[in-house]
C-alpha cells in the first residue's frame, strides 16, 4: 500500500487520517452522553476538557 494518493485510490496516510478522525468523533459523542447522565464532578470536568480539546482538533 502506498503512502500517498494515486489517481485510483487514497494512500495510507489519507486512510489513517480518516479513521483516526472517525474514532475521535465517535469518542466525543460517547463522552458527551456519559457526561450528561452518568458522571459526577470532578471527573465530569476532566472529561469535558478532553471533549473540548478533541473538538478543536476535529
Amino acid at each position: 500500500m502506498l503512502l500517498t494518493n494515486t489517481e485510483n485510490s487514497y494512500g495510507l496516510i489519507a486512510k489513517l487520517f480518516h479513521w483516526v478522525m472517525s474514532i475521535m468523533v465517535i469518542l466525543m459523542l460517547i463522552a458527551v452522553f456519559l457526561m450528561d447522565d452518568y458522571i459526577e464532578p470532578p471527573l465530569k470536568w476532566q472529561i469535558f476538557g478532553l471533549h473540548e480539546a478533541t473538538g478543536v482538533l476535529v
